[in-house]
């Protein structure tokens, strides 16, 4: 008695194991093919650091630079003064910040654009903007 019932519930598992095992290996598959799409997405373009964080095309056609600046100046003022909570009075303050882009357009076309932030009220503003293209001849025509 005990072999007769033993056996339906081994071929039940054994079933119930099989299509565990199929659905694990179709999810495997759609796994793999999502991220072989998401790779060849990806392998027109690269990105990284090499003096400046850029990104680029894999061709070198296309080149995105982006650089910044920042300039911070702390100050401590310590001093005598009849009034309280007066005696000393400390600070950051950001003298200069900017942020750059600059690269390469279509092979050719060279490009660099500078905005930087006023130090009293933070309002943005274009400090540089320049297009250059080199022509086969060696002459560089150069805008900004």
């Amino acid at each position: 008695m005990q072999t007769k019932t033993t056996l339906p519930c081994f071929l039940l598992l054994v079933l119930v194991g099989a299509a565990g095992a199929g659905e694990t290996d179709a999810l495997s598959r759609e796994l793999l093919a999502d991220a072989a799409a998401r790779v060849s997405l990806q392998s027109g373009s690269t990105a990284g650091h090499d003096g400046k964080f850029f990104l680029a095309s894999a061709k070198g056609g296309f080149r995105l630079n982006i650089s910044g600046q920042i300039q911070v100046r702390y100050h401590l003022n310590l001093r005598e003064t009849t009034s309280p909570d007066k005696d000393i009075t400390t600070g950051f303050n950001l003298r200069r910040t900017k942020i750059g882009f600059d690269g390469v357009v279509a092979g050719d076309w060279e490009y660099k654009l500078v905005g930087a932030f006023d130090r009293d009220g933070g309002s943005d503003f274009l400090e540089d903007a320049i297009l250059s293209r080199e022509f086969a001849n060696g002459i560089t025509l150069t805008w900004g």
